[in-house]
């Protein structure tokens, strides 16, 4: 029932000290997910496997949080449905996960309790364009008929004016988006003598962080313009499995 709680609370009696003799609950609302964490912690229910989560609907599982961001807001946008969108870091509490060999690593140490999902809820896997050469590499990890499916995002969809120094799903965002971030920060993009924008590799750890405080304020349907057709794909792709 916690997993599809509206909201979750983890009460707690504090204990008594010299300066405050006397026991108080207190009240903390967590995400569904990390109070099914701090109970099986605290010996309250068992312990779930975190893919587990939310196993009766198809689970998409992203790289990174901007991408859980973007995706959870541009399917609601586009489908006007709501999916269980994760990133590793989410899904384990634990900021420092990320990237396509750790999510490689994880499913195949993972892989049980992923064939454990029915197959009406699998678990849908996306990665950047440029790890589109390890999509093979992934579904080598489970059979044909396994709950587990993985995408990668186009590269032939991307934004035109955007070249390859933009690593991530950035490289989808519109004009508009990436001037809201310049102006926060100027220096960040540069543009090059044919008109593509580019930028410093040491930058782009500073560009996503801007952008995704952008997104996370909320997406419009032109700010989704080059991402639509992948995000409606996925949409239609969820809701097959979940029938």
């Amino acid at each position: 029932m916690l997993q599809y709680a509206d909201a979750t609370y983890l009460v707690e009696k504090s204990v008594p000290t010299t300066r405050m003799p006397w026991k108080a609950s207190i009240a903390r609302r967590l995400e569904a997910s990390e109070l099914l964490t701090q109970s099986a912690r605290s010996g309250i229910s068992r312990w779930i496997n975190p893919v587990l989560y939310y196993h009766v609907e198809p689970l998409i599982l992203v790289e990174g949080k901007s991408d859980q961001d973007f995706i959870t807001q541009a399917l609601r946008l586009l489908t006007g449905m709501e999916f269980r969108v994760a990133s590793l870091a989410t899904l384990l509490g634990d900021a420092t996960q990320g990237g396509v060999q750790t999510l490689k690593r994880y499913l195949a140490s993972n892989s049980e309790a992923i064939l454990a999902r029915p197959s009406s809820a699998p678990l849908l896997l996306i990665l950047d364009w440029d790890a589109a050469n390890k999509v093979s590499e992934f579904k080598g990890l489970f059979g044909a008929s396994d709950p587990f499916h993985v995408l990668a995002w186009p590269e032939s969809n991307a934004n035109p004016k955007l070249d390859k120094t933009f690593k991530g799903i950035e490289r989808f965002f519109t004009d508009d988006l990436i001037a809201k971030a310049e102006a926060k920060d100027a220096s960040l993009v540069a543009t090059k003598a044919n008109g593509m924008r580019t930028i410093n590799p040491q930058d782009y750890g500073q560009l996503k962080r801007i952008l995704a405080d952008i997104v996370r304020k909320g997406l419009h349907r032109e700010d989704v313009a080059f991402a639509e057709q992948f995000i409606l794909d996925l949409g239609q792709r969820a809701r097959e499995h979940a029938v």
